[in-house]
């Protein structure tokens, strides 16, 4: 048996999460609860969909790993903007305390304009996540910093200050050509929720079938003699 928990995404049936994590239960050890916020697309459970949750994870021994949306903007140039990342996260986490996730998975996205100054937008986010932090009760390395379309070098400086978690997504380091079992060495100590998915040509979130099998086994492997033990999504 691994000596980590094996998990899946909340979106695998086309319906809304409670649905399928009814579908899921007996399949995975935990569920990735993606999370959605905009004027005509939200998806924040209601109170009766957070005593469920709660529920099926003590009947199921299931953890859960929240997606914060996708869209937010903590390292903006416009303060408004971040202010507003800030109060959308914030309440998320704030409604979902009671279902004690094990990992809240955070996007840090940078713009070209960003890029242009990249401590100012070092920053900016790292003054977010403070933020952030003082208005929830959540632990700080709950946090986890996912890799993206630039350097991951550029988050070091703010996990080490904040003591936030990572968040490994294979299929981005593949994309950006980077050496995966370089990086899964560099940061697994670190690292709580890895996100395993192929890649094919472009075109990430596919099967893993689309991974290298040496690469797949070499993944294994690292987690296998690192005995990691955080969550396989």
């Amino acid at each position: 048996m691994p000596s980590y928990r094996i998990g899946t995404t909340s979106y695998i049936y086309p319906d809304d999460i409670i649905p399928n994590i009814y579908r899921l239960k007996d399949r995975v050890d935990d569920v990735e609860l993606l999370l959605f916020e905009s004027d005509d697309d939200a998806n924040i459970h209601s109170t009766k969909d957070i005593v469920e949750l709660k529920r099926l994870s003590r009947e199921f021994d299931l953890t859960y790993t929240p997606h914060l949306p996708l869209d937010l903007q903590f390292g903006g140039a416009s303060k408004s903007i971040r202010d507003e990342s800030v109060n959308i996260a914030a309440s998320i986490i704030d409604i979902l305390s009671e279902i004690d996730p094990y990992c809240y998975i955070l996007h840090l996205n940078i713009t070209e304009d960003d890029k242009r100054d990249i401590p100012v937008w070092q920053k900016r986010s790292g003054d977010s996540i403070k933020s952030m932090l003082s208005r929830t009760k959540c632990e700080s390395n709950s946090i986890a910093l996912e890799n993206l379309n630039y350097p991951f070098e550029f988050l070091e400086d703010i996990i080490a200050e904040y003591d936030l978690s990572i968040c490994i997504d294979i299929g981005h380091l593949i994309i950006a050509g980077n050496d995966v079992e370089e990086h899964l060495n560099r940061y697994i100590d670190s690292t709580r929720v890895i996100h395993l998915h192929g890649v094919d040509k472009e075109r990430d979130h596919v099967s893993i079938r689309h991974i290298d099998k040496r690469l797949l086994m070499g993944i294994s492997e690292i987690l296998k003699e690192k005995k990691y033990g955080g969550v396989l999504t």
